[in-house]
C-alpha cells in the first residue's frame, strides 16, 4: 500500500513529466545516473573515473541532455571542475527521485514474479 509521503513525491515529479512529454528523444536512466555523479563530483573526469568509462562519453551525455533541455545544466568548467546551474541541481533532485522509483518498481515487480513461482 502506498503512503502519503510516496504521493508527495510523485506530485512533484509532474512538472518534470510534462517536460519530458515535450522532448524529442527523452532522456535515458543512464543520461540520469551519469548526471547524478557529475553533480556529486561537479567533474566530469572524476566521474569518469568512477563509472570507469572515458571523460568524452561523459561529456556527450552532458550535451544531449542540454540539447534536450535546451538549457545549461552547469556554468562554466573551472579548473577544478564544473558549478551546476539551478537547472542542473533541480536534474539532480529529480533524477535521484526518478531512480529511486525505477528500483523500487523492480523490486516490487521482482517480489511479485517470485510469489508467483511458489
Amino acid at each position: 500500500m502506498l503512503k502519503t509521503s510516496n504521493f508527495t513525491s510523485i506530485r512533484t515529479l509532474i512538472p518534470l513529466v510534462l517536460i519530458l512529454s515535450r522532448m524529442k528523444e527523452p532522456m535515458t536512466l543512464h543520461q540520469l545516473s551519469i548526471w547524478i555523479i557529475v553533480a556529486k563530483h561537479q567533474n566530469v573526469t572524476k566521474t569518469a573515473d568512477e563509472l570507469h568509462i572515458r571523460q568524452p562519453s561523459v561529456s556527450q551525455q552532458i550535451k544531449s541532455l542540454q540539447n534536450e533541455f535546451g538549457i545549461k545544466l552547469y556554468k562554466v568548467y573551472t579548473g577544478k571542475g564544473i558549478e551546476l546551474t539551478q537547472a542542473g541541481k533541480l536534474l539532480s533532485k529529480y533524477a535521484k527521485l526518478i531512480l529511486l522509483q525505477v528500483k523500487t518498481l523492480e523490486g516490487k515487480l521482482k517480489s511479485s514474479r517470485n510469489r508467483r513461482r511458489r
